[in-house]
């Protein structure tokens, strides 16, 4: 399985990462950018099998500071993403209002608009390009306390 990250700019043009690059940054080794100030950084992460092509689809975004992602904005992430797990103690699971997903959500370009920048990305038909749900490889390695590439093992099997 190859792993292909992204991340969308102000101007909402969709930009190749570089899998170290990634990684490095959202687990605090290196700075995403040179940036000063408050940002944010919006990740699209596609999960591809052998020929590149894509079969699963995710998004998130996490704050910048002075170009490093805040610790702070990974707990948020997290909290996001424990929000998501469905109480047990509940017979019926009804979608609560979840402030934290639709600040996730917020301020993306057009799903249409996306699609079809991704699909110029990587080089495939639009129609190619998988359902994009929330979170990621790099939310998953972090929650189970696994290496990224751990967690792609963990996707494999769920492809």
């Amino acid at each position: 399985m190859k792993v292909r990250y992204f991340h969308v700019d102000e101007a909402d043009r969709v930009h190749k990462v570089a899998q170290r690059h990634m990684v490095a940054a959202w687990q605090g080794d290196r700075p995403w950018d040179g940036s000063r100030g408050l940002r944010d950084l919006r990740i699209v992460t596609i999960l591809c099998r052998e020929g590149l092509i894509p079969i699963r689809s995710f998004l998130f975004r996490a704050a910048t500071e002075d170009g490093w992602i805040t610790e702070s904005s990974r707990r948020e992430v997290m909290q996001t993403r424990l929000s998501l797990l469905p109480d047990p103690l509940v017979k019926e699971h009804r979608p609560a209002p979840n402030p934290l997903l639709d600040a996730q959500f917020a301020d993306w370009p057009d799903l249409e608009e996306l699609i079809q920048q991704l699909a110029v990305a990587i080089d495939v038909p639009v129609s190619a390009i998988p359902a994009i749900y929330w979170g990621g490889p790099l939310i998953t390695a972090t929650q189970l306390s696994l290496t990224v590439p751990a967690a792609l093992e963990y996707y494999r099997g769920l492809c």
